[in-house]
């Protein structure tokens, strides 16, 4: 299994298409992390979660389909991905076709308790170091990931906004490198919760 560390929020890792997720062959992960992943909780729609505390599964839901709903909108199902996303710097996704409906069942999703708060107080942050990665988005260091990919059990490790969810999810599940190298998956990348919530609300 390759483990590789993953740059999430700038550059990202995921893997080739087939019939289960497409990042399972070849996906770069962040292999030194301290987190215990345990879920207890799923879903209505089936994912599992390690909440670690108080959240909204609804919440979850909510983020997820909204995602899936715009990659499908966008790429069309079955879908598929343009000459250039397999190609071109920064894009490297490694197939031009993904699962759809995304699959639920085959990741978890971590809720990290043991966030901090930016600089300037505007966004939640993971303790772990992501050497000067944040530069280049014009942030001063030191910088540190807002969410990150791990394997055995996969996950998907994000802060109680959820805020990079849609990034995250959008990277294991159509096995694109970066999802902010093309404006219309950017777009389904963006947010849809704020940067400090605290994930209990609808």
């Amino acid at each position: 299994m390759l483990k590789h560390f993953v740059a999430l929020l700038a550059v990202a890792a995921v893997g080739c298409p087939g019939p289960h997720l497409p990042l399972r062959d070849f996906l770069y992960y962040y292999p030194q992390h301290h987190y215990v992943i345990a879920p207890t909780l799923t879903t209505p729609k089936g994912i599992r979660v390690d909440a670690g505390g108080p959240i909204n599964l609804k919440r979850i839901d909510r983020v997820v389909d909204a995602t899936e709903a715009c990659i499908t909108k966008t790429f069309g199902n079955p879908p598929t991905l343009p000459d250039v996303f397999k190609s071109a710097q920064g894009a490297s996704c490694v197939g031009r076709t993904f699962p759809l409906p995304f699959e639920r069942s085959k990741f978890i999703i971590k809720i990290a308790r043991d966030w901090m708060l930016s600089l300037d107080g505007t966004e939640q942050l993971l303790p772990l170091d992501a050497g000067h990665g944040c530069e280049a988005k014009g942030q001063k260091p030191p910088c540190f990931w807002r969410a990150i990919i791990v394997d055995e059990p996969l996950t998907l490790v994000v802060t109680p906004s959820m805020y990079l969810l849609p990034d995250v999810l959008i990277r294991v599940s159509t096995g694109c490198l970066n999802p902010w190298f093309d404006h219309a998956m950017a777009v389904c990348a963006t947010p849809t919760t704020g940067s400090i919530d605290d994930g209990t609300a609808d």
